[in-house]
């Protein structure tokens, strides 16, 4: 997978995430007390993590971590990568990292 696909790819999933939240917004303005919460796409998302990982060799976790635990960059994806640690905040130093990885393995 090339950086400019795995880009578009991590964009459209970002665009999705936007439009589940509106659908939350909405939920919440019909119905402020109630509990409930929108995982339309749960799913959808999970498998989609899964194929850009098996496509870009990554190790496991990593880019479900950069979108849910970083929120896609807006909170740095930290760790350690042949014994050198890393901060990035954005695909494009992720897909970077998935490579350099991938050259060490």
């Amino acid at each position: 997978m090339e950086k400019s696909e795995f880009k578009e790819a991590i964009s459209e999933l970002q665009n999705f995430e936007k439009d589940r939240q509106k659908l939350q917004a909405v939920l919440d303005a019909i119905c402020p007390t109630s509990t409930g919460c929108v995982e339309i796409g749960g799913y959808f998302i999970d498998s989609y993590l899964k194929v850009l990982e098996i496509a870009l060799k990554s190790p496991i976790g990593w880019v479900s971590a950069f979108v849910f635990e970083c929120d896609f960059g807006n909170y740095p994806f930290t760790g350690e990568c042949s014994g050198i640690d890393f901060s990035i905040k954005s695909a494009d130093e992720l897909y970077d990292l998935i490579e350099k990885s991938n050259k060490v393995t």
